[in-house]
């Protein structure tokens, strides 16, 4: 399904190459970390729209950083857009901090 991908924007940080991309027509985004120098795999997130929310930027969020679940699903299976990349972002921040690539 490569052609139904398109670029999305992805949070920044320091030290780390973070991607983004959305399933067209679907409202779907993944993103993906790796370490600027060596490429090493740092963690991962997909989001998709919430249908049943009633808020319209409601979305379910899942990802890893460095083996741990950044979202707690036991307690909100749902996000908003906003709130999902800003747990994401800060995850990645810490894990580049604790690998010394941060700069920081």
């Amino acid at each position: 399904m490569p052609e139904r991908l398109v670029p999305v924007e992805a949070p920044n940080v320091k030290g780390l190459v973070v991607y983004g991309a959305g399933l067209k027509g679907t409202g779907t985004r993944y993103f993906a970390a790796w370490t600027e120098w060596g490429g090493t795999f740092i963690g991962w997130m997909r989001v998709r729209p919430n249908l049943a929310a009633e808020e319209q930027d409601s979305v379910y969020a899942i990802g890893e950083v460095l083996g741990r679940s950044v979202f707690r699903i036991e307690d909100c299976p749902s996000y908003n857009m906003h709130d999902a990349l800003e747990l994401f972002q800060r995850a990645l921040q810490q894990a580049a901090e604790d690998l010394g690539v941060s700069g920081e």
